[in-house]
């Protein structure tokens, strides 16, 4: 990941890069760093190829270093087999950025960060994200999900987004804004949202592919399960390089998020991130929960340190995807791959141990309960709302 800038010409409301200034990067030193990472993509027997990221602030904003990398690479094909890509709040593309990207989308590709209806975009990107040209993203990258950040303004908007992207023929993802103080009321409102997004793939929208919320397997822990997994490649499959060099394990890790703090690479080697929070440690839900190393070292200095405010979002997400892939099955027997038949096993097991839990007043961590514990499913579990 190259940090080619540290501008960006928005002020989203979940944004966490609090120390954004005009600081970009130079072309000597985004090729040092590319020479440094082919060699050792080349150099690794399990390397299959290199992936490099333009991140920022808005990326965009340094597009003639992107043009001229992506050309050099084009022009002397280095040593392993290469991909570019960015996300990009899609704002400032204009007709001669569109047709550079139509001529090189082979090699570069561009994702678009959209946060639903207008009212979700004006909610957390202000006016000025209003008009992003949508059907050139899908026409020029169909495989290429946009991606959408959930903030607690912008809630009550997530099933409408969604269904409003998917009917107009585009593809989505969702995730919900990490460092927010999500609480009871957030996570009631974020099952009505989920819920009536079930109802309608179930329905009218079930001609599309259910969205990554409600399509995620709920895998519950039991006393002999792991941990928890690792959820990123920071430091390992991934290096980030800000602007002037400096390598981290990811962008969190960076100036523009962390300021003085900043943690390089060869530092945040010394953190504990592979050891399980001891609150966590139990739940049955540590590993179906997401935890970011960066979050957790930015808003609590340790880069195992869950975030508890997560809690309800994670069971509130769970029940209704668990509902939804029961309900789901029950109504497209056709679903009998083995993948299918696993997620079905764990979600039967998700609605037998958690449907009755209320995610706006259960006490976490959720530990195992004897009833459900190392137990094996049989048919009269099966629920069918």
């Amino acid at each position: 990941m190259l940090m080619v800038t540290h501008a960006c010409n928005l002020s989203c409301a979940y944004c966490y890069e609090r120390f954004k200034s005009g600081a970009t990067m130079s072309y000597d030193t985004a090729r040092t760093a590319l020479e440094l990472e082919f060699a050792k993509a080349a150099s690794d027997a399990d390397a299959t190829g290199l992936e490099i990221d333009f991140m920022g602030g808005e990326p965009l904003l340094a597009f003639p270093l992107i043009r001229q990398i992506v050309e050099e690479l084009e022009a002397s094909p280095p040593p392993v087999p290469f991909i570019c890509f960015a996300t990009t709040n899609g704002t400032i593309l204009d007709a001669e950025m569109k047709v550079w990207f139509e001529r090189h989308c082979r090699t570069m590709w561009l994702g678009a960060s959209v946060d639903g209806t207008e009212a979700a975009q004006r909610t957390n990107r202000g006016e000025a994200a209003a008009g992003i040209d949508l059907g050139w993203f899908r026409r020029t990258w169909p495989a290429q999900e946009f991606h959408m950040t959930v903030s607690r303004e912008s809630l009550p908007h997530l099933a409408d987004g969604v269904m409003r992207l998917l009917e107009d023929g585009h593809s989505v993802n969702a995730s919900l804004a990490q460092g927010t103080g999500w609480d009871g009321p957030d996570a009631k409102e974020f099952s009505a949202q989920l819920r009536r997004l079930a109802e309608w793939f179930l329905a009218d929208g079930a001609r599309f592919r259910p969205l990554n919320l409600l399509a995620r397997e709920v895998v519950l822990a039991d006393d002999d399960a792991p941990a928890a997994p690792r959820w990123c490649g920071s430091g390992r499959e991934m290096t980030t390089y800000d602007v002037d060099g400096t390598a981290y394990g990811c962008h969190l890790f960076t100036p523009l998020v962390l300021g003085g703090k900043a943690l390089s690479l060869a530092e945040a080697a010394e953190t504990p991130c592979e050891e399980p929070d001891p609150f966590c440690a139990r739940c049955i839900l540590r590993l179906y929960c997401p935890t970011c190393a960066g979050f957790n070292h930015k808003d609590r200095g340790a880069s195992n340190r869950r975030d508890r405010r997560w809690c309800r979002m994670v069971l509130a997400n769970a029940k209704e995807a668990a509902e939804f892939q029961v309900r789901r099955l029950a109504r497209e027997p056709a679903l009998c791959t083995e993948a299918d038949v696993r997620v079905a096993k764990s979600a039967l097991r998700a609605v037998a141990a958690i449907s009755g839990l209320d995610e706006a007043h259960a006490e976490f961590p959720l530990e195992p309960a004897p009833a459900v514990r190392n137990r094996t499913l049989e048919p009269q579990t099966r629920h069918t709302p």
